[in-house]
């Protein structure tokens, strides 16, 4: 799925997974310097109340840090000021975690790959969006 973050300058599209799992919306570092974030080097969560270290099902961590941003998905209606979590070290993939979730009705039409999204703020429903694979 591809998601559009608005910046002073000009929009930036990048991919992002739907991941139910995931608590919070993350954004890996590149993707987050194209967007126009520079975050502190090393924030400390237990200082610095926009840091935070994220606990993955594997047994890693990594350390975000909180940004506010204005996002649509690309190909619906679905448009929302949110914040979400740059990841300050090395993640796979960028991902929409239930943060973004409480925000949008979501539905999986898993054989017809297709994500079906309502957003709550205007009550209209957004068009399918087809989703290609992005196995590796």
């Amino acid at each position: 799925m591809l998601v559009e973050f608005r910046t002073p300058t000009a929009p930036i599209t990048i991919p992002v997974l739907l991941d139910s799992g995931a608590e919070r919306t993350l954004v890996n570092r590149e993707q987050l310097e194209q967007i126009g974030f520079d975050p502190p080097k090393n924030p400390d969560p237990k200082t610095d109340p926009s840091a935070r270290r994220f606990e993955g099902v594997a047994g890693g961590s990594v350390l975000g840090y909180l940004f506010d941003v204005e996002l649509r998905v690309v190909g619906t209606g679905v448009v929302h000021d949110c914040q979400i979590y740059g990841s300050l070290e090395p993640i796979r993939r960028s991902v929409l975690g239930r943060d973004f979730f409480s925000r949008c009705v979501v539905g999986f039409h898993d054989a017809g790959e297709r994500v079906y999204l309502d957003s709550l703020r205007n009550r209209d429903v957004a068009p399918i969006v087809k989703v290609r694979d992005t196995k590796e």
